[in-house]
């Protein structure tokens, strides 16, 4: 096996000047540290580190370095250290990572496919370890000014995302005003500038006024940041989205597990160079994971077991399983999206009766198909138009238990304002009103088979809470995944709105309800106020009878220091003594591949990866290697006693609990789409309150 994570030593004792930090007024220590950090190094074109209210530099200071904006430094003497501790490492990388360029996956006429090199430092047993990988970035081949030129007006621009060819910066700009300049005012911006590169975009702006053209530049800021900067607009290229890009060109997204490596190790080469020269060394040597070996299992309702190694297609396909039924019955409404056919209306309706409901009834699942709606013919925005009076139309009958969705792919124009699909705007109707839905696209019931089938039957099952299946989990524990989508300060009140977001699940690992709640408050409140309900709706449970005598909660991503001593201190105070607090992050971690000879290929799911005492890297799916690059969890046990080992396997189970497709997903149950949930309930297109129904599926 192979993993892209190595090893980092140090080539003797590491020479470092020291500066004490005096931050000048306005600014702070937890607020502009990157701020420090950035400017000092392009100043010496050297990596800095900043440590207990010193910065530490591998070369002395001018004195243009030591009076900043943000700080005053003040040096202190050299120190010599035999190592560097993880966050100094980080620092280091971060700067490295500012300095390789990105590089090509994919070129044409109007897009530009970018491989961005991202670098990060983790422990593994005690050891720093350097992630080498790469984000894909998808940008216009155009530049904005050449944009303009052509005739693009502002409100293609303003709001919208672009890539800053001349910064450092990975995160995308946000346009917020476009304007002519002149010869003064592309002088003062190239005086004002503190980079090369961009002194000498304003010079070509120059040329620019000179051969009598127009030029422009745009004020605007960075997403993560908030910093605010004017550049000219021939230094900005759109940041375009993956869904803009036809489907051919998702092998260049995806990547081929070999094709990755390849990469990962070109960039680990580049940046071992880059390294040397502070001596700092990447070696070859990397971890290697262990196969667990777990295998979970599953029941029926008649008590059978079944050993799931890889998917639950196999117990699918046997239709001899009985399902935990909720009712003998469920209401079925068909719904015709965009197909005016009447003929490929009945068509369709025939191959569902086939392949899905009979399957169901098969089971012992009655099902009642209503009669069938349809939109109004015309092209996609009429369609849409179309279907909110169709929603009504399905409100103000008898209300089905789900609402199944025949969808024609339009060949036009794939996006409505905003960027929104027809899919997107099914889903967030029904999810305001709270009716599950499938959503069946024309080619899916084309070509149906039997496992599209089964996806189909396992969806149904799983939102209209008539589950196929449980799971086998040790011990009386209610598991409980949490995520909060949070808005940006309202300038006005300096209030930030939020959305948390609540999905519980019994010992016996049954479904029993998300909540969502959504609150308005000041910044440090903000963790007291979601806890505090999280709390509640413990409290909830165990009032309703539920026995349990353990609570896990799944973090959907990580969770801030003030959060989880919020989770401590309010639960103790409400009386919840046994409980651990679990961090699952899905994004931006180590990968391990598999390999036969020289092919890299993707791992096989039940991997684990130890990185320190608390966490741990682990495989939950299998993927083909043309599909992409597998994607593993990196998972922290915040608070509590459980080995890691045993909450691996806890993860690996929770992940068959995904009922909407036989693949399972790489989530446990706890966490996936909670992100979605509270995005949704964020803009209003989900109502606050809770369900015991998995709609959102």
């Amino acid at each position: 096996m192979f993993s892209n994570l190595f090893r980092i030593e140090t080539e003797g004792k590491i020479k470092l000047h020291k500066y004490r930090v005096f931050w000048k007024e306005g600014f702070s220590e937890r607020e502009h540290v990157n701020k420090l950090l950035w400017y000092v190094s392009e100043k010496v074109k050297k990596p800095v580190v900043y440590r207990d209210k010193f910065l530490y530099s591998f070369t002395e200071l001018k004195e243009d370095a030591t009076d900043i904006e943000c700080a005053v430094l003040e040096k202190e003497g050299v120190e010599l250290l035999e190592s560097l501790d993880i966050k100094s490492l980080g620092q280091i990388a971060n700067f490295f990572e500012r300095k390789l360029k990105p590089f090509s996956l994919y070129e044409e006429e109007n897009l530009v496919i970018l491989g961005v090199p991202v670098l990060k430092v983790f422990p593994v047993k005690g050891f720093p370890h350097l992630c080498v990988d790469y984000r894909v970035r998808l940008i216009s081949n155009k530049n904005l000014q050449e944009e303009i030129e052509d005739g693009v007006g502002e409100e293609e621009i303003i709001g919208k995302e672009f890539r800053v060819l001349t910064s450092s910066s990975k995160n995308s700009f946000l346009v917020e005003e476009v304007f002519p300049v002149n010869e003064e005012s592309a002088e003062r911006y190239m005086k004002l500038s503190t980079s090369e590169e961009n002194r000498k975009a304003w010079e070509k702006v120059k040329l620019l006024l000179e051969e009598r053209k127009n030029a422009y530049a745009v004020k605007g800021t960075f997403r993560k940041s908030g910093t605010t900067y004017t550049y000219p607009a021939l230094i900005l290229r759109r940041v375009i989205t993956v869904e803009d890009i036809e489907g051919g060109k998702f092998k260049y997204i995806r990547n081929p597990t070999s094709d990755r490596v390849e990469k990962i190790l070109d960039i680990k080469r580049s940046v071992s160079k880059l390294m040397h020269n502070v001596n700092i060394l990447i070696k070859d040597s990397f971890p290697v994971p262990e196969d667990l070996g777990y295998t979970p299992k599953i029941y029926d309702a008649s008590g059978r077991e079944f050993e799931v190694p890889h998917n639950v297609k196999e117990f699918l396909s046997s239709r001899e399983f009985k399902p935990f039924l909720r009712t003998e019955n469920i209401k079925v409404q068909p719904v015709f999206v965009g197909i005016d056919d009447k003929n490929l209306r009945k068509e369709y309706g025939r191959i569902f009766k086939e392949h899905v409901v009979d399957y169901i009834e098969d089971i012992g699942l009655g099902i009642d198909l209503l009669k069938p709606i349809y939109t109004q013919k015309g092209n996609r925005e009429s369609v849409r138009e179309s279907l909110e009076e169709r929603f009504r139309e399905i409100v103000g009958k008898q209300k089905p238990d789900i609402v199944v969705v025949f969808l024609k792919e339009f060949e036009e124009e794939s996006y409505l304002p905003g960027g929104r699909t027809l899919y997107d705007i099914i889903k967030e109707e029904l999810s305001f009103l709270r009716l599950p839905s499938q959503v069946i696209l024309e080619k899916t019931i084309r070509n149906m088979d039997r496992f599209k089938a089964m996806n189909i039957v396992l969806g149904i099952l799983g939102k209209t809470g008539n589950y196929p299946y449980k799971v086998r989990l040790e011990g009386e524990t209610l598991y409980i995944g949490v995520d909060v989508s949070r808005r940006e300060k309202e300038r006005s009140s300096g209030s930030i709105s939020m959305a948390g977001v609540c999905k519980f699940f019994s010992p016996d690992g049954s479904f029993l309800k998300y909540v969502i709640k959504k609150f308005s408050v000041e910044g440090e409140a903000l963790e007291e106020k979601f806890v505090d309900f999280v709390a509640s709706e413990i409290k909830k449970v165990a009032s309703e009878g539920l026995s349990y005598k353990r609570v896990v909660i799944h973090r959907d991503g990580p969770m801030p220091e003030r959060e989880r001593r919020a989770f401590e201190e309010i639960f103790s105070r409400r009386g919840i003594e046994n409980f651990e607090l679990v961090s699952v992050i899905k994004r931006g971690n180590p990968r391990i591949f598999g390999r036969k000879g020289r092919i890299f290929t993707n791992p096989k799911k039940g991997l684990f990866l130890e990185l320190d005492s608390s966490s741990f890297v682990l495989t939950t799916y299998n993927v083909s290697d043309k599909v992409g690059t597998h994607q593993p969890l990196r998972v922290s046990l915040i608070k509590g006693s459980t080995g890691l080992k045993a909450l691996a396997e806890e993860i690996l189970t929770l992940t068959l609990l995904n009922y909407s497709s036989f693949t399972l997903g790489k989530l446990p149950a706890t966490v996936s789409h909670a992100d979605k949930l509270a995005k949704f309930a964020l803009k209003g297109f989900i109502k606050e309150g809770a369900d015991s129904r998995m709609f959102w599926l």
